[in-house]
């Protein structure tokens, strides 16, 4: 007996990453939640498009109205990038003045220690020259991103601030003012992704720390305090692949027992070809038909 299996997804003979979305009730907080994800799950929501977003409501609509916890998040990082510059430890270390960063402004200007300002404001500013390991004070007043340009295109970046010691060496250069470092305030994705899609309700983002999507505004996000316990959003990855399968058997086989069948032979295929062994297979869209 011959049989073709035509397995049909979203692409033919390749592979589709694709998302499950899963709402989840219980109010956690952010952090929380993200735990729960990731054990669970893949991760807290990753929104990378209008389609997902309407994918979401559809999800939500008819059961909830309210806020829920998406994966966007602030981060304060560093302009100068590679993880080669940076010990253990050494991106997250801060001198932040009592009561800040606010949440009103994404740069940072230090004296002896730092505070938060408005990026378009005109302070001098410190650059890092990787040639030589020095820190050069630059009095000219720009904007932090003039800054960041300024130093980029003559030395290496701004200055970056490891440690209390780099601190001091850097707050020496001052010339009794305030001077533009290195810090900035930038949003990521739980996941690392680094999808540029925005859909932010009016008056968003202010900066309070994590992103919520709101269902009362059809799913636009909204940032809240990450320390307040809403329900989430988790989502799955999946992978649709469009096969196309030849089966031959010498005894007659049930539907069912030549679906396991195939099912068996492609995890050992692709477990040979590099696959977690703890992945999971199931066939959907089978169009059969018989020789």
């Amino acid at each position: 007996m011959l049989l073709l299996l035509l397995l049909s997804g979203l692409c033919f003979f390749s592979a589709c990453a694709a998302k499950e979305f899963h709402f989840l009730s219980e109010a956690m907080t952010w952090t929380e939640s993200q735990l729960y994800c990731r054990a669970n799950f893949t991760d807290l929501a990753t929104i990378e498009n209008t389609a997902e977003t309407n994918n979401i409501n559809s999800i939500v609509i008819g059961t909830y109205s309210g806020l829920a916890w998406i994966g966007l998040y602030d981060v304060w990082t560093w302009s100068l990038k590679g993880s080669s510059f940076y010990g253990s430890g050494e991106t997250e270390y801060r001198n932040w003045y009592p009561g800040y960063p606010t949440n009103y402004y994404d740069c940072t200007i230090m004296y002896v220690q730092w505070i938060n300002q408005y990026c378009n404001y005109q302070y001098p500013f410190v650059c890092y020259n990787a040639n030589n390991n020095q820190y050069i004070y630059v009095g000219e007043v720009k904007s932090w991103t003039d800054a960041q340009t300024y130093c980029r295109s003559t030395y290496t970046d701004l200055v970056s601030i490891r440690s209390s010691a780099e601190n001091a060496k850097v707050s020496a250069l001052r010339q009794n003012s305030f001077m533009w470092i290195g810090l900035y305030r930038t949003r990521t994705w739980s996941d690392q992704s680094n999808s540029t899609f925005t859909n932010w309700k009016s008056g968003q983002p202010d900066n309070a720390g994590c992103t919520a999507a709101s269902f009362t505004n059809s799913g636009q996000w909204a940032e809240e305090n990450c320390g307040s316990s809403l329900p989430f959003i988790c989502y799955d990855s999946l992978m649709y692949v469009g096969l196309q399968v030849k089966f031959t058997s010498s005894t007659d086989l049930t539907w069912s027992e030549i679906e396991q069948t195939v099912v068996n032979q492609l995890y050992e295929e692709f477990v040979k070809h590099g696959l977690p062994g703890n992945i999971k297979l199931q066939l959907k869209n089978v169009q059969r038909t018989q020789n």
